[in-house]
This record gives structure tokens, sequence and C-alpha cells, in this order.
């Protein structure tokens, strides 16, 4: 079998940062996603050592028809980074949408679950591995810029990603969420007032988180880093 780190909203921003170093760093990766185009571009960019599927975390059917994927083609999965996210620009609790609520919450939280109960079955039978969830300050420090329903997924990440590492350190496997304030992705277009492409360069960059998920993955198999919570230095309010 053939040891892979397999990142969930791979084809864009962060998902698409980490797949690039992690094989720049010698790993085959294989990202997943919604959106198949997105998906073979950034694989054909990175090329052999990068493989693609579609994937929509929303359905639960979705994510076992990867897992099969996953085994017909023998991959040993041995990290998991979970980049998936989604925000909408009438964020606040007034003028929320149902609907886009609950499309929030099943793409940020439900699906992260669901992700992450199905992976770690695959970890259990190969002797543990690393989980890693992007998380966002907005589940350290509620604003109004995060929006009501995005805050609390966030902020129910950290909770999800204490659980694991209670549950199932004894089987080998960790948890860690990174949980940065503003990066310069797509995500930002949903604002209802978007970024300039001056204040966009201030922020963290997909790359500098891209770097933590490597760190994180790469430390001694007794390390658990569970939270990593960061800011750019125009935006140190949000710690």
């Amino acid at each position: 079998m053939e040891d892979i780190t397999l990142i969930v909203g791979g084809g864009s921003g962060i998902g698409k940062a980490c797949a690039i170093k992690f094989c720049e760093n010698g790993h085959k990766v294989v990202i997943a996603g919604r959106n198949k185009e997105r998906l073979e571009e950034v694989s054909k960019e990175i090329g052999e050592k990068c493989s693609c599927t579609v994937m929509d975390i929303r359905s639960s059917e979705s994510i076992e028809n990867m897992v099969k994927y996953i085994k017909e083609n023998n991959y040993d999965v041995k990290v998991l980074i979970n980049s998936a996210g989604i925000n909408t620009p009438n964020r606040d609790i007034e003028n929320m949408d149902a609907k886009k609520t609950e499309e929030i919450i099943s793409t940020n939280l439900t699906g992260a679950i669901n992700v992450s109960r199905a992976i770690i079955n695959e970890l259990r039978k190969s002797g543990g591995g690393t989980i890693i969830h992007i998380g966002s300050s907005a589940g350290v420090r509620t604003s109004t810029l995060s929006g009501v329903a995005y805050s609390a997924t966030k902020k129910a990440l950290f909770s999800l990603v204490r659980s694991i590492n209670l549950e199932e350190a004894k089987n080998g496997i960790r948890a860690s969420i990174i949980a940065p304030a503003t990066v310069n992705t797509e995500l930002l277009l949903t604002r209802s007032k978007v970024p300039s492409e001056k204040e966009r360069k201030k922020v963290l960059q997909p790359d500098t988180i891209a770097d933590i998920a490597l760190f994180i993955a790469t430390q001694p198999k007794n390390v658990v880093m569970e939270q990593v919570v960061l800011t750019s230095s125009s935006e140190a309010e949000f710690l």
C-alpha cells in the first residue's frame, strides 16, 4: 500500500497550498472536493505526486465513495487535512438565510465530523495517523466580521479535535486544529465588504498555514499539537 496525505478542500486556498507543500516535501497527496475541474487543474499543476477524487463533504454517501476510492487504489491514509469551509455575505443573525445557515453547518461542522469518523476507521487499521482541521480564530474570539453560523461551527471544531484526542490516542491517532485569523483566500470574496488587494497582502497567506500543517504532521508520533492559533500583525485584535 502507498502512504498518502488526504486533503479535503484541496482545490483552492489553504487546501491547495497544503497539497503543494506536502508534495514538495516528498508526500503522495490525494485532494478531494466538489469542483472536479479545479481538482484536476491542481493535480496537473503539481504533477504525479498528486491525484484527485470528487467528494462532497456535506454528503455521507460521497464520503463513503471517497473511502472506496482510497481502498481501490491501495492507498494508506497517514494524514488527513480538512480545509473545507464556507461562509456567506449576509452573516449577521438578523439577515442570515435559514438554508444558507444549514449549508454552512453541514459543510463546516457536520462534514468535518463525518469525514473524521470515516478516516479514523482507516487510521485504526494501519496503526494511527494525524488529523488536521483548518479552523479559524473566530472559534476563539467571536466577531461580527465572521458571522453567527461560521463562528459557531469553528468554535465547535475545537471540541471535535479535543474529543478525537481523548478517544483515539490509544489507537495512535492525534488531532490538531490550526485556527488562523484572516487568510488571503477566496473566502474573503464572501464578505459584504471585500478587502482590497493591499489589505489582502497584509493578512496571513495560505503558504504559511501549509508550513504549519506540514510541521504538525511530521512531528514524532508522541507529540500532539492540539491547537495552533495565529494572526498577522495587522490583526492582533483577533487573538
